[in-house]
């Protein structure tokens, strides 16, 4: 069977399949994503992991990954345990909605996670920012004002937030830098990550441990 064939089965059949214990669905699964299904399957070897997408440019990439390609516009009653949602809020109109629309994929029983930005806080030229870093103001930007809405909808859906500052992208973490512990963060709550490899760990830790809390 092709790559095409494929994609298409993975697509159509999502809401057929049973879901496993530690199945994961990963909205946007660009670099971020990508990383942290590596990691997951790790974890937990036999898993099915779903990777969701508004078109299908990159669904071979994802199947090579071993990522079960789904297209957003795919109709589905199908729920998972654990969700990472980590598409950036250049690539729609409605960033805050399209979180509503994925947490109707949870089922409640595991986490979501939503990994936003540093961006709607007060941090100047990306200097250093905390949970206790005001907002800016609604208008600063179109940018800001749809990661603030979209905080907000994480909120009030007991979505953990994992806020990731600009240069988690671009700097590397020192190998001797310890990683911040989330053990006490609660649901519903924002935690600041300054490096890449934390943001894969704590979106990690934070599913196992809120988990762990039921």
């Amino acid at each position: 069977m092709d790559a095409a064939s494929l994609q298409v089965s993975a697509s159509s059949s999502t809401g057929k399949a049973m879901v496993g214990e530690n199945d994961l669905l990963i909205v946007g699964p660009g670099v971020l994503g990508h990383l942290v299904a590596e990691k997951w399957r790790e974890e937990h070897p036999g898993c099915q992991i779903y990777g969701q997408t508004v078109t299908t440019d990159h669904h071979d990439e994802l199947l090579s990954l071993g990522i079960n390609p789904l297209l957003k516009e795919t109709k589905t009653d199908q729920k998972f345990p654990y969700v990472i949602f980590c598409a950036p809020p250049s690539k729609t109109p409605d960033y805050p909605g399209d979180i509503r629309l994925a947490a109707l994929s949870w089922n409640g029983e595991g986490s979501f996670v939503f990994t936003s930005s540093s961006a709607p806080y007060g941090c100047n030229d990306n200097g250093p920012c905390d949970e206790d870093t005001p907002n800016v103001p609604i208008g600063r930007s179109p940018r800001t004002d749809n990661l603030l809405k979209a905080e907000k909808v994480g909120h009030a859906a007991a979505i953990a937030v994992l806020a990731a500052s600009a240069a988690a992208t671009s700097q590397p973490k020192a190998p001797e830098a310890p990683t911040p512990a989330v053990h006490a963060m609660a649901t519903g709550s924002t935690c600041f990550l300054d490096h890449m490899k934390d943001i894969i760990s704590l979106s990690m830790e934070k599913h196992q441990h809120m988990e762990e809390a039921e």
